[in-house]
C-alpha cells in the first residue's frame, strides 16, 4: 500500500459533494481508492467510509462521496452496487448519457436516473414510497411562469444552505420585499411590515433603532430599567392623572422653570428651604404666613 498515498487538499475544494465509483478497495483497509469526475477532469482519490455508513463499499460501486475542511474525502452512501441491476436489467437511455434504470439496494429495488456525468439525480423506493431529488453539482431549478408553487407536507418543512433567500414583487412600479438568513446575519427589507401575535417574546442583548416617526398605543404597560437615560430637544408629556414616586433623591436641573397650575397648589414637606442669589417676589391677592 506504499503506492496509496491521500490527495493534496487542493485537489477538490472543500465541502465537494459528487458522485464517484469505487476502483480499489485494500483488504482489511479503512479506506478505498475512489474515481470521481470534477471540473471535466477524472481524478482518483483516496476515500473512506462515513461513521454513518456500515456498509462496506466494493469494486465498481457508485457512491455519494463529500470532502471535508482538512481535505479529507468520505463517501457517505451507497447509490448502486456493482452488478446489481433490475431483474430485467431495464435501462431507458437518453442521447447516450443520460440514463433511468431499476437498481437493487437493501434487498428491494429502486428506479434511479443518472446525468451525463454519471451522477444520481433522482431516485425513487417503492417500498418506502419515498423519493429523492439530488444536484451534486450544477443547480436546481422549480419554475411556475404562469401558475402557482405551493409546498405541502404533514411534517416539517426544513430548508438548509448557507443562506437562503426569499423575494416577493420587484416587478415594473412596485417595491422588492427581501428576507435573507445567513449563518450569522438575516436582514429583511420591504416597503410595509405586519406582524400580529396573541403572544409574543422578544430578547436581545443589544438593540439600535434609527427611525423617522415612532407612535406606540397599548393599554397597559410595565418597564423594568436598571439605568434609562433620555435625550431629546423637546419633550411634550400629556397624561390626565400623574403619579411619580421617587424613594430617595429626585432632582431637575433646568436653565428656566416655569410652573401653571389651573387650580390649587400644594407643597408639603418636613423641611422646605428656599433660596435665591437675587430676589423673592411673592404676589397674591391674600398672602397668610404661620
Amino acid at each position: 500500500m506504499e503506492n496509496i498515498r491521500p490527495i493534496s487538499q487542493n485537489t477538490l475544494p472543500r465541502d465537494f459533494v459528487g458522485v464517484g465509483s469505487i476502483t480499489s478497495v485494500p483488504d482489511e483497509a479503512p479506506y478505498c481508492m475512489l474515481q470521481v469526475v470534477f471540473q471535466s477532469r477524472s481524478l482518483e482519490v483516496l476515500a473512506t467510509r462515513a461513521d454513518g455508513l456500515t456498509e462496506r463499499p466494493a469494486v465498481g460501486d457508485r457512491v455519494l462521496c463529500a470532502s471535508s475542511a482538512d481535505g479529507t474525502v468520505y463517501i457517505t452512501m451507497i447509490l448502486e452496487k456493482a452488478g446489481q441491476t433490475g431483474s430485467d436489467g431495464t435501462t431507458l437511455e437518453l442521447d447516450g448519457e443520460t440514463r433511468a434504470r431499476v437498481v437493487s439496494r437493501n434487498g428491494g429495488r429502486i428506479l434511479a436516473v443518472h446525468n451525463k456525468r454519471g451522477e444520481l439525480i433522482f431516485e425513487y423506493d417503492p417500498d418506502s414510497d419515498r423519493s429523492r431529488v439530488i444536484m451534486a453539482s450544477g443547480g436546481l431549478d422549480v419554475a411556475a411562469p404562469q401558475g402557482d408553487i405551493r409546498f405541502s407536507a404533514g411534517g416539517r418543512i426544513q430548508l438548509e444552505s448557507r443562506c437562503v433567500e426569499m423575494l416577493a414583487g420587484g416587478t415594473a412600479g412596485t417595491q422588492e420585499s427581501r428576507l435573507s438568513l445567513g449563518q450569522f446575519r438575516t436582514e429583511l427589507h420591504s416597503a410595509s411590515l405586519d406582524i400580529k401575535s396573541a403572544r409574543s417574546r422578544l430578547e436581545l442583548d443589544e438593540v439600535d433603532y434609527v427611525g423617522k416617526q415612532l407612535s406606540s398605543r397599548v393599554s397597559r404597560g410595565k418597564l423594568h430599567w436598571g439605568r434609562l437615560e433620555t435625550l431629546v430637544d423637546t419633550l411634550i408629556q400629556k397624561a390626565r392623572t400623574s403619579f411619580t414616586s421617587v424613594e430617595e433623591l429626585s432632582q431637575t436641573r433646568a436653565g428656566r422653570m416655569r410652573m401653571l397650575v389651573a387650580g390649587a397648589f400644594r407643597l408639603k414637606a418636613q423641611r422646605a428651604k428656599l433660596k435665591t442669589d437675587k430676589n423673592v417676589d411673592i404676589d397674591g391677592e391674600r398672602i397668610n404666613l404661620g
